[in-house]
């Protein structure tokens, strides 16, 4: 038995029951199904899919469960293969019996390395590996590349500055020395008077205070009307 080059993990909006092709050969149990729905990915039970064949040396399906299929109508879905790492071969001569002392180690080593790959950051496609920098965090690209984001200052500056503002905006904090908070200014305005500044044949020009100015001129209009813009 010989195995070909293991091709990408498909995926498949959803739409109905399936069957959804994986076109790798599998062994029982060893299909991993997994939805995609606002952003979020799903494992899906056993009992919500059925794999058809059981198993094969070629390829197989999943079909969703109608419920399955109902709830994540519209999301994707991924199939990826999780093959349980075990060594059964046992030999009955010298030179078998240290063969199958050998196949035992590897298999360890491959179950080993198998685990700790599950603990890590895994993403649903391939990335491309990264360049990492000192004391700046990676993020993923339009592109899907791992590049160089923010450094740790810029990331603490800008969190500094937004607590700033949002206190400022808060009136909990002033903006500095004889200036007011936002919540200061917007009771400022409320409550404030339009100063007369100047005047024409036209219209007249009035500015916001916080203070009347006293004049004994009689204004020329009978009405004023102001206009917002």
């Amino acid at each position: 038995m010989t195995r070909d080059v293991l091709s990408s993990d498909p995926s498949y909006p959803i739409n109905g029951a399936g069957p959804y092709e994986y076109l790798n050969p599998y062994r029982e149990g060893a299909l991993l199904v997994r939805i995609e729905r606002d952003g979020i990915l799903v494992t899906l039970d056993i009992s919500a899919y059925t794999v058809d064949p059981v198993s094969s040396d070629v390829s197989g399906g999943i079909i969703l469960s109608d419920a399955a299929a109902a709830l994540y109508d519209g999301g994707d879905l991924f199939i990826s293969r999780r093959t349980a790492v075990e060594q059964g071969w046992s030999g009955m001569s010298a030179r078998e019996v240290g063969l199958t002392a050998q196949l035992d180690w590897m298999v360890e080593t491959i179950q080993d390395n198998a685990r700790e790959v599950s603990r890590s950051l895994r993403s649903t496609t391939a990335i491309d590996p990264g360049v990492f920098e000192p004391y700046r965090a990676m993020i993923i690209d339009e592109n899907r590349r791992l590049v160089p984001g923010p450094s740790v200052d810029e990331v603490q500056n800008a969190n500094d500055y937004a607590k700033l503002a949002k206190a400022w905006a808060e009136g909990t904090l002033p903006g500095g020395a004889d200036t007011f908070s936002a919540r200061e200014y917007s009771e400022l305005l409320q409550s404030a008077l339009l100063i007369p500044i100047s005047h024409d044949d036209v219209g007249v020009t009035m500015a916001i205070g916080s203070f009347a100015l006293v004049s004994e001129t009689t204004s020329p209009y009978d009405a004023i009307t102001i206009e917002v813009k």
